[in-house]
Parts: C-alpha cells; sequence; structure tokens
C-alpha cells in the first residue's frame, strides 16, 4: 500500500504499469525460404518518437514453427492488459500467416515510401539477413505487414502458453489522513516466477526512461475532471513487510 497526499473524490481507479518486468526472450532474426527454416520478427518500436506503444516494445518472432509474442505495453489496447510472453506452435492458417508475412519482409525497398511508423523487423531471406525500419516499404507492404502481425499477436495472446503473464491490480482506494491509502496487486499467472524491485526503489524522474505505477479516475460525477496519481517511487505503507516483490505462478 502506498500513501499519496492528494483530496480528490475517487470514482473510478485504473492501473497502468511500467517498466517491462523480465520476459523469456524471443528475438527472431529472419525468414524462410527454399528450405530454410522460417526466422523473423517483428516489433514496435517503443522508446521512438511517434510509436503507437509509449512503455515499452511489443514484439512477434517466429523461429521455425514456434510463435513468440512479447508484450511489453497494452495500455490502449481493449482487447489485451498486462505484459506477458507467450508461445505457440503454429499450423493451419496461423502457419500460412507466419509464411505469407516471412515473405512480405524480404520485399524490396521502396525509396519513395511514406510509412510513418517507426517500427523495426528482421527477416533472413534467401539472399540473407535482412532489417531495419518497416517504413522502408510502400505503403501497401506495410499495411499487410501490418495486417499479419495483427494476426499472429492475437493468436499468440489467446491460444498459446503463458511463459509470463503479469498485471497490476487495484484493489482498493481509502480515504487515510494525509490523503488515500492505494492498494495494489501484482498478479503473475504464467509459468515462470518474477522478481523486482518495490515500486518505492523505481526511477520517477520525469523522461522517456522513468519507471510508472498509476492510478487514474475522476471527480463523482463529472467525468471531465480527470487526475492521476502516481505511485512510482512512493514509500509503501508497511514497508517492512515487502523486502523485495515477487509474484509466483
Amino acid at each position: 500500500m502506498t500513501m499519496i497526499s492528494n483530496l480528490w473524490r475517487i470514482a473510478l481507479g485504473i492501473l497502468a504499469i511500467s517498466p517491462v518486468v523480465l520476459m523469456e526472450c524471443a528475438n527472431g532474426e529472419a525468414m524462410n525460404l527454399k528450405g530454410q527454416a522460417m526466422q523473423f520478427s517483428y516489433t514496435t518500436n517503443g522508446g521512438a518518437d511517434g510509436s503507437v506503444n509509449s512503455y515499452g516494445n511489443n514484439e512477434v518472432s517466429v523461429s521455425g514453427d514456434v510463435l513468440s509474442v512479447q508484450i511489453g505495453d497494452s495500455a490502449g489496447n481493449k482487447n489485451v492488459h498486462g505484459i506477458g510472453a507467450y508461445k505457440l506452435k503454429l499450423q493451419g492458417e496461423n502457419l500460412e500467416s507466419a509464411r505469407k508475412l516471412a515473405a512480405l519482409l524480404c520485399s524490396p525497398k521502396d525509396p519513395k515510401s511514406d510509412v510513418p511508423i517507426s517500427d523495426l523487423y528482421n527477416a533472413k531471406c534467401s539472399d540473407g539477413m535482412r532489417g531495419g525500419p518497416v517504413r522502408e516499404f510502400s505503403r501497401p507492404v506495410a499495411i499487410k505487414v501490418a495486417d499479419l502481425v495483427n494476426s499472429l499477436r492475437n493468436a499468440g495472446i489467446h491460444d498459446g502458453r503463458k511463459a509470463v503473464k503479469f498485471d497490476a491490480l487495484l484493489v482498493s482506494i481509502d480515504r487515510a489522513k494525509a490523503g488515500f491509502l492505494v492498494s495494489v496487486r501484482f498478479d503473475n499467472t504464467g509459468d515462470y516466477p518474477i522478481k523486482f524491485k518495490t515500486p518505492d526503489k523505481w526511477d520517477a524522474g520525469i523522461g522517456r526512461n522513468m519507471d510508472i505505477l498509476g492510478v487514474n479516475g475522476y471527480r463523482i460525477g463529472s467525468h471531465d475532471s480527470k487526475f492521476g496519481l502516481g505511485l512510482a517511487g512512493k514509500s509503501p505503507e508497511f514497508s517492512s513487510d515487502l523486502p523485495a516483490c515477487s509474484a509466483g505462478p
């Protein structure tokens, strides 16, 4: 529990968390052609200007017939929450989608491309390794790539094995003498345990690399008067009970 000095009345609490907790590495390199094992990766570049992800990277990668999905930022996505690493053996429609994506990532570059996204890719093509920003492709190719990435990401999340599935859940917000007492539960439903620093040791300094743990809400009776409570860097109320945070499966 963390004490926050704020005299607003809370009607709704929504939790967002960063940084990304250690997950299984799923870095791919490349792709499949003429007997070669299919190998590639596609990464949303969360640290870049204009990225759709503000708090971390999301990645889809394939090695042979195994799909790996890493979610480091689910903020603003209604279909997935928390962070996680998933594994799925490809077959049927998903395998065909992966093959199509592998081929598209070996498409010729378009020097006149006007694709604005900062996402990155790596792929093993018939002429060797390729990689770089997706904006090097033409807009039609980039659109097809994005559609297939979304399809494979959803398949991994919904049907894959959870190597790591980590959530930060708001338990309660109560009035206290100095403001509010916020109770947060960290929950891991994946296969492997997680250990991390307690939020009071997170870097809450302003900047791109700041760590974030927050509750968002609004005043009762007014959906226009929004506010946020920053918890990163705040001292836990019962610090003696938290020598280190852990979230086991």
